[in-house]
């Protein structure tokens, strides 16, 4: 199917996904159109909310399918599934840039530097899957004392995985991004909820899945897609029986709905939920200082902006400040240099209109958090972000305002993300005020540190508080960006995920969709059998 065949699709019939090969059956009066960002236009082709009864259609062909593959001796291989999946996607490239451009507002650059992170991590986790799924990670000899049992211990699928692709990044973090590809990798059938932001990228990336699956011979049950705008749908997939696990990338209150779904089950499952938060970036006062005033040959001579504030700056608002990592505060001593820093930024995020932001929900809720910090009277707003007047699809005005670090510990309200470009700058009263002011920041994906030379005593103070409250800690540099590789963590503790021990980037992603199974005394041939992926 390519660009023509998704555009082509009957729209008198509502497109409501697809579930073990076939359509999803719609649930009636819930239509809906995919959005030119842009434009503020909808597309032709009607989608629905799919029935919330193909969820657990889709999770028991999930489930049986898994159960087929698992309990017999098969030539399908987990790797092989998700190299395919990486060269049919590099196949649709054009197409499936055009059909995102187009729903998302992103530009081709971004979106074909998304597309080939996603290929890449698809072929990363095939790569790593051989060496994961249900093989031996260890075995223990028999004890010489004679009564010790000889114990293997491998690793077995957890059963079909529920994912809810994100807003964000329609490939990435879609529905074949990368929660995707690591229970794919882990050998788990995956029921995909598409994000209504972005329809047709979703169905196109399914249809392809679809076809994979079926070339390469896996049952039609291991990827099924669903459409939908309303909470029921995505309630009643965590619900099916079928259904082993949860990964979601989303807002905080979608998120825990979920995780109080699934841990209200007969049989509760656990849910790898990424939920944000607000990525806080500390800069010492000498960092500050030598950013302030010295003569940086990077700086912008002609507005005299630093390399610091620039890249801040780009940092906040770059994706129109929709990145999970965005640095949505900046903790500075309130000195000469710090007040400088935030006067540059200032200059620095007026000049910048960000574009369209990804879904009209998104805008309503970046104008409700700055109109709440509008009204607190010990915030002082400097830009003052978008207004009541600002339409879905207008370009967005950035937010930037300061709080005192005593005034954060009296409401630590101010620390709820503002997804989009909006930044709190917290003034501390020394550096030992910066340093303990961290500990009552929520924690967050990421936490960045920019100190001098002459502050490492003071930045390793405060990087052995931030260990405990960031999954990823950046010397230097801003958050935005995850590098996909072996030593990544896209996770951190609760506002950020809602399971701090799991990563949903790099290799250890597979990990979550496993399950430890240790085997005691068994026979030479059969240990290999138990120790093989199914």
């Amino acid at each position: 199917m390519g660009t023509t065949g998704i555009r082509s699709l009957a729209t008198d019939i509502p497109v409501a996904g697809i579930v073990a090969g076939r359509p999803a059956l719609a649930a009636p009066g819930t239509t809906f159109h995919g959005r030119d960002v842009t434009r503020g236009t909808d597309l032709a082709i009607t989608f629905a909310d799919a029935a919330t009864s193909e969820a657990d259609t889709a999770a028991r062909a999930a489930s049986e399918a898994f159960f087929a593959v698992q309990t017999t001796e098969s030539t399908l291989r987990p790797e092989a599934l998700v190299r395919e999946l990486a060269d049919a996607l590099e196949g649709r490239r054009p197409e499936l840039v055009e059909i995102a451009g187009i729903e998302t507002g992103l530009s081709a650059e971004r979106l074909n530097s998304e597309l080939s992170r996603t290929t890449g991590q698809l072929r990363l986790l095939g790569a790593e899957a051989a060496g994961r799924s249900g093989v031996a990670a260890e075995s223990d000899p028999r004890g010489a004392e004679g009564f010790a049992p000889a114990l293997a211990l491998g690793h077995v699928p957890v059963g079909p995985v529920a994912v809810f692709g994100a807003s964000n990044f329609p490939f990435a973090f879609g529905v074949l991004g990368g929660d995707t590809a690591a229970a794919l990798a882990a050998g788990c059938p995956v029921v995909a909820k598409g994000h209504p932001a972005h329809p047709e990228t979703s169905q196109l990336l399914a249809a392809i899945a679809t076809r994979v699956l079926a070339d390469a011979g896996w049952p039609a049950g291991w990827f099924s897609l669903l459409h939908g705008r309303e909470t029921a749908i995505g309630l009643a997939l965590v619900e099916a029986a079928g259904i082993s696990a949860v990964a979601f990338t989303g807002s905080t209150r979608g998120g825990l709905a979920l995780v109080a779904a699934a841990a209200a089950r007969p049989v509760p499952i656990p849910v790898f939920a990424e939920l944000g938060g607000i990525n806080a970036l500390y800069l010492l006062p000498a960092a500050a200082a030598e950013a302030a005033f010295a003569n940086d040959a990077k700086a912008e001579a002609t507005s005299g902006t630093s390399a610091f504030v620039t890249g801040l700056a780009q940092s906040i608002t770059g994706g129109s400040g929709q990145f999970c990592t965005k640095p949505g505060l900046l903790v500075i001593v309130d000195d000469e240099a710090g007040r400088q820093i935030v006067s540059e930024l200032s200059r620095a995020l007026s000049g910048v209109a960000s574009p369209p932001l990804l879904t009209p929900d998104i805008l309503t809720g970046l104008r409700a958090g700055v109109d709440r910090l509008r009204g607190l009277p010990w915030v002082e707003v400097i830009l003052g972000g978008p207004s009541d007047d600002t339409a879905a699809a207008d370009r967005v005005p950035s937010f930037l305002a300061t709080v005192t670090s005593g005034v954060l510990r009296e409401d630590p309200s101010i620390t709820d993300e503002l997804f989009g470009p909006a930044v709190v700058v917290v003034y501390c009263e020394s550096v030992d005020d910066l340093i303990e002011v961290a500990q009552v920041i929520p924690g967050g994906l990421t936490a960045t540190i920019h100190a001098a030379p002459a502050e490492a005593g003071s930045a390793s103070a405060l990087l052995r508080r931030l260990r405990l409250r960031a999954g990823r800690v950046l010397f230097g540099g801003f958050p935005t960006g995850v590098r996909v590789g072996r030593a990544t963590t896209h996770g951190g503790p609760f506002p950020a995920t809602s399971s701090p021990a799991t990563t949903s980037v790099g290799v250890r992603a597979i990990d979550r969709f496993l399950r430890p199974v240790t085997y005691q005394d068994l026979p030479d041939d059969l240990r290999e059998r138990a120790l093989s992926w199914n």
